[in-house]
C-alpha cells in the first residue's frame, strides 16, 4: 500500500514538472510539421505571352485552393471590376525589373500580366504598396526564401512562387524623430521597442480591441487611400528589414472575403522580407468587435528553425497563422516592437478618424532555452510628426502593461 502511495506521488510530481516547461520548449524534433526542402525544388520554364492584354490590379491577390486553369483564366476575361485577383494553388508570381507582374499556373502557363504602376494601392504593415506585391495566403501556409524567391507549402506541398527581378524592391521613407529610434516610419504613430536581443524564442503579448472610430476617411481623389489603422506586436530584425507580426486592422475590409473598405475590425499575420517586393499576410479573419481580447503570439522551433505567427482572438475563439524559416526571418540580434500605425498623416485628418486606446499586457519573452530574456526597460514615445492629433501618448509600465493612448 505504500509502495502504491509512493508510485502515485512521484507520477503527480512528474506531471508537474512537464506542466512548468515552458511553452518555447513544449516543439519537439519529432513534431509533424512538413517542411518542403526548398533547395529541391524545379519550376517549370515560365511561358510569357506578350500578346495578353495587361488586366488592372486594384486590390491584393488572394491564393485559393485547386481550381482548374480555365476557370481562372475565364474569371480574368471576364472581370471587368477591378477586384480582388484569386490564383490557383501552384501559382507562380513574377515581378520583373520592368515593373511587370505576371502570373502563372503550376505548369508555367501564364495566367495574366498587370503593370505594377496602374494597380490599386494596398495599406501594408510596411506601408502603401502596388496590389500587385501583395498576396494572401492559407492559414497554416509554410513561407520560407532563397535569395530574391519566396516559397510557400501547405503540408510539404508547393502552393505558390514568388520569384522577384525587381531591381527597386520596394521601400518605406522614414521621418520623425524619437530618442530611442531617430528613424521612425511615418505611419508608425505611436508604440514602443526594445533594443536588439541576442536571439528570441518566443514573443507573446495580449490586448483589448479599441473603441471604433467615429469614422472613415477616404481620399476623395483616390478612394483606395482611407483612414485604415494596424494594431500590433512583431519581431524585427535590428535594421528593420524583416518582419513577422499578428496585426488588429481596421477598415482594411468589411468582411474577410471583400475587397470593399467598411468599418470593422480584422485580423491576420504578416510577413514581410528584405529579398522581394512581396509582402504576405495569412487569411484575414472578420468577426472581431471592441472589448475582444486579442493574442499575438511568435514562437521559435529551435529543433528545426521555424517561426509559427498567430493572430488570435481568444474572445471568440478564432486565429490566423503562418510558418516561416529562419532563412526568411532570423532569431537572433532582433528586437520586440508594439505599435499603432496608420497610412500616412492625411489619411487621419483629426481625432474622429482615430481608435481608442489599447493595453498591451501579459507580456512573454523568452530565448530559446526558454529563458527570460525581458529587458528592464523598452523605450516608447509618439512619433514627432504627428504634431496634428491632440491626447496622443504611451503610458509605459513595462514589463506590465504598455497603453496606446488617444485622445478617444
Amino acid at each position: 500500500m505504500k509502495t502504491l502511495k509512493l508510485g502515485v506521488i512521484l507520477l503527480t510530481l512528474l506531471l508537474a514538472g512537464m506542466a512548468m516547461v515552458p511553452c518555447v520548449s513544449a516543439a519537439s524534433d519529432t513534431e509533424k510539421v512538413k517542411i518542403l526542402d526548398v533547395d529541391h525544388v524545379t519550376l517549370p520554364q515560365l511561358q510569357f505571352d506578350a500578346s495578353q492584354q495587361e488586366i488592372i490590379l486594384n486590390d491584393e491577390l488572394i491564393l485559393m485552393d485547386p481550381i482548374e486553369t480555365s476557370q481562372i483564366k475565364q474569371s480574368f476575361i471576364s472581370a471587368k471590376d477591378g477586384k480582388s485577383v484569386k490564383i490557383p494553388a501552384g501559382a507562380i508570381i513574377h515581378h520583373s525589373d520592368k515593373s511587370v507582374t505576371t502570373v502563372f499556373d503550376s505548369e508555367g502557363k501564364q495566367l495574366f500580366a498587370a503593370n505594377d504602376a496602374d494597380a490599386g494601392i494596398v495599406f501594408t504593415p510596411r506601408g502603401y504598396k502596388p496590389a500587385t506585391f501583395v498576396c494572401e495566403i492559407p492559414s497554416g501556409s509554410f513561407v520560407d526564401a532563397k535569395e530574391s524567391t519566396i516559397y510557400i507549402s501547405y503540408n510539404g506541398k508547393l502552393i505558390l512562387t514568388i520569384i522577384d527581378n525587381n531591381k527597386n524592391k520596394s521601400t518605406t521613407t522614414k521621418s520623425g524623430t524619437l530618442a530611442y529610434n531617430p528613424t521612425w516610419r511615418e505611419e508608425y504613430i505611436e508604440g514602443a521597442q526594445s533594443a536588439a536581443l541576442s536571439n528570441i524564442g518566443q514573443f507573446t503579448a495580449n490586448w483589448n480591441v479599441p473603441a471604433s472610430p467615429r469614422y472613415l476617411y477616404v481620399d476623395p481623389s483616390n478612394p483606395t487611400r482611407r483612414s485604415q489603422l494596424a494594431i500590433w506586436n512583431g519581431i524585427t530584425t535590428n535594421d528593420e528589414s524583416y518582419l513577422i507580426q499578428p496585426v488588429l486592422e481596421w477598415a482594411w475590409k468589411d468582411r474577410a472575403s471583400s475587397p470593399e473598405p467598411g468599418q470593422v475590425w480584422t485580423g491576420a499575420s504578416w510577413f514581410a522580407y528584405p529579398g522581394s517586393s512581396s509582402t504576405l499576410h495569412s487569411t484575414r479573419i472578420s468577426g472581431i468587435y471592441p472589448g475582444d481580447n486579442i493574442e499575438g503570439d511568435m514562437l521559435f522551433n529551435h529543433f528545426n528553425n521555424y517561426w509559427t505567427i498567430t493572430f488570435r482572438d481568444t474572445t471568440r475563439n478564432i486565429q490566423t497563422t503562418y510558418m516561416t524559416s529562419q532563412n526568411a526571418m532570423p532569431n537572433t540580434n532582433v528586437k520586440i516592437q508594439i505599435y499603432l500605425e496608420t497610412v500616412s498623416r492625411a489619411s487621419i485628418p483629426n481625432n474622429n478618424y482615430m481608435c481608442g486606446d489599447s493595453t498591451f499586457t501579459n507580456f512573454y519573452l523568452v530565448n530559446t532555452n526558454g529563458q527570460n530574456v525581458m529587458p528592464g526597460t523598452i523605450g516608447s514615445g509618439v512619433n514627432s510628426v504627428w504634431t496634428d492629433l491632440p491626447g496622443l501618448s504611451v503610458g509605459n509600465s513595462w514589463p506590465s502593461r504598455i497603453i496606446l493612448d488617444t485622445a478617444n
